[in-house]
């Protein structure tokens, strides 16, 4: 026993025997001593017995027997007798003794006399038996000694299993040891305090049962000895408000992060793990900068100044930051990106904390560098269809006139020029035509639901020669209902198919598979064939407009069908890419958005 549990002990005026299994006394305080009679010395290895009145010598037998089997033993009168012989009544709560293992090595009585047991227990009785909270007190060995009905009904106890026994019975196993120590430091400190040894402490119930609860202490200093009161309220209700908040941060389609006024994390949750690339414990106690530089610094200070005795402080309207000036976000490898943020103040018990909301704005951007490309192409295929088709015509027209006046009157070499300018210009009236028909994908831009299936028909309905010359099998699984644009789905649909058919294997019938999965937040796509494959090198080129992996003897076409694919799938927030190996055909995968 160190000093300050001795000192502790010996200025309680408590009665405290130590008793070792043969009934022998080897533990006094200095309240025994005082009471009885007897000097320390006197006490050690007397019978305890021996201090119980004849008609009561049975009293410690019977005592000890309920603790060898574990009984529990209500706190009850006894008649002893003083060194002169004189009788005293007390009232006796007796605990085992324990050692590590749990063995039960000995046996504590704690008495009081009446007078002045009654006279602590009328004071506090009245105030709290009808208290709302569990409220309980305890003597300096953390031993109760009374309790209101409430703390019987919120531990499942009855009062007399209760008094008496240390108030670790209402303590998970876990938290003992720590318990203890801050038992220890509270009455060498006693102050009015909440503890908090972390964010919930927990009681246990007689069924072993755990809760959250919330704890107040209040030291009782009376003219019998210290006491501590603590005020217990079941939390539960709390707790299960914080983890509904926390799965509702966690269903959050935004990087969410709750940070404290001087910008330390203190929770974030998953959409910020996969943003940003940190897991939660590289996180949490960090400042805010690692994610987001300086530039919101000033926004969130701002609220540290507001008055927290002010109920419209839960109200105020977010601070959305990113609008006017582009906002960047930094990435666990210190790449930047672009971002929105929205920060909203949040007023907890006597806290002031502050949620910041991050959403990536890189799509936006990139739409809306599209959108600005989509615009200069159309000025650009404005130009084209009226500056260059008229005199585009006007060559033609002339050749054509040259080839029915002079054609077979002129050498060879001369006819063969003509041929040639005439291919050219037909040639350039199909790019032209190509890319006004580019450059007015989704011009109209009029979502629908769209039944990929039917869409499917339509275009192999459309290719039925096409599939019959080259006795081609196209197998389509189910495929899903998207909210798309119609028309541009359905070339969408057409440029693969025609693709497939178009780069077969010679002498090989193609064989088409299309098939849609569901994924987290769209569908992905696969259009497979068994036809030339592409080789890796051009992979990166096939979806650029004009540009061909192949001759036109070989291929006809103008180079744009799969530049089209990109520009349909990127209007419908998807991405396009393909798979394949020369000879061993191509898989071409792409996505669309659930919900557009």
């Amino acid at each position: 026993m160190n000093s300050i549990e001795e000192a502790l002990i010996n200025t309680t005026n408590d009665v405290i025997f130590g008793i070792d299994l043969s009934g022998k006394i080897i533990y006094v305080n200095q309240a025994a001593s005082k009471l009885y009679d007897y000097t320390k010395k006197e006490f050690l290895g007397k019978k305890f017995n021996t201090l119980f009145s004849n008609r009561k010598k049975e009293e410690f037998s019977n005592i000890l027997e309920k603790i060898l089997f574990e009984e529990s033993i209500e706190p009850a009168e006894s008649i002893r007798l003083t060194k002169a012989g004189t009788t005293i009544k007390v009232i006796a709560s007796y605990s085992p003794i324990k050692d590590r293992g749990g063995k039960v090595i000995g046996i504590s009585s704690i008495e009081g006399k009446i007078s002045e047991y009654l006279k602590i227990e009328r004071k506090a009785k009245a105030l709290i038996e009808f208290a709302p909270d569990a409220i309980i007190i305890v003597n300096q060995l953390g031993q109760i000694i009374l309790v209101n009905r409430e703390t019987e009904q919120l531990f499942g106890y009855k009062r007399k299993e209760l008094l008496g026994q240390e108030i670790e019975l209402l303590i998970p196993k876990e938290f003992h040891t720590i318990h203890y120590e801050h038992r220890k430091h509270y009455y060498a400190h006693p102050e009015v305090k909440k503890m908090r040894l972390g964010r919930f402490l927990y009681g246990k119930k007689k069924n072993g049962k755990t809760f959250p609860v919330d704890i107040n202490l209040s030291p009782l200093k009376t003219e019998e000895g210290l006491f501590v009161m603590a005020d217990i309220r079941d939390n539960s209700e709390l707790k299960k408000s914080e983890e509904k908040f926390r799965k509702l941060l966690e269903s959050a389609p935004d990087a969410m992060v709750i940070i404290n006024p001087n910008g330390n994390i203190q929770i974030a949750n998953k959409q910020t793990e996969k943003l940003f690339g940190f897991s939660k414990g590289e996180l949490v106690g960090k400042k805010i900068e690692i994610l987001v530089p300086v530039g919101i610094k000033k926004k969130y200070l701002k609220f540290r100044e507001l008055d927290l005795t002010d109920s419209s402080t839960t109200l105020i309207t977010p601070v959305i930051v990113g609008r006017e000036k582009t906002l960047y976000g930094i990435k666990k490898g210190g790449e930047k990106f672009p971002i929105e943020v929205s920060l909203s103040p949040l007023k907890i018990e006597d806290s002031l904390l502050i949620s910041i909301a991050t959403r990536d704005i890189s799509e936006r951007q990139y739409m809306k560098e599209l959108e600005l490309k989509n615009q200069e192409l159309e000025q650009f295929a404005y130009i084209a269809s009226h500056d260059l088709q008229e005199p585009l015509r006007t060559i033609s027209g002339v050749v054509d006139l040259l080839n029915l006046e002079y054609k077979g009157r002129l050498d060879e070499e001369a006819d063969k020029y003509l041929s040639f300018i005439s291919a050219s210009t037909d040639r350039m009236t199909k790019l032209i035509k190509a890319l006004l028909g580019y450059s007015r994908i989704g011009k109209e831009k009029v979502y629908e639901k769209v039944d990929c299936n039917e869409i499917s028909q339509q275009v192999t309905s459309d290719l039925d020669v096409l599939i019959k010359e080259t006795k081609a099998k196209i197998h389509i699984s189910k495929l899903p209902i998207v909210n798309a644009l119609p028309n541009e789905l359905k070339q969408l649909f057409q440029n693969l198919i025609s693709n497939a058919i178009k780069f077969r294997k010679k002498d090989t019938p193609p064989q088409i598979n299309i098939s849609a999965q569901k994924m987290e937040e769209e569908w992905g796509f696969q259009v497979k064939d068994n036809g030339i494959g592409i080789d890796e090198k051009y992979m990166g080129k096939i979806f650029t407009i004009f540009q061909r992996l192949h001759s036109r003897s070989e291929y006809e076409g103008e180079g744009i069908g799969l530049a089209v694919c990109k520009k349909i799938v990127e209007l419908h927030n998807g991405k396009i890419w393909v798979k394949s190996k020369p000879g061993e055909g191509s898989i071409f995968y792409f996505t669309l958005k659930k919900e557009q």
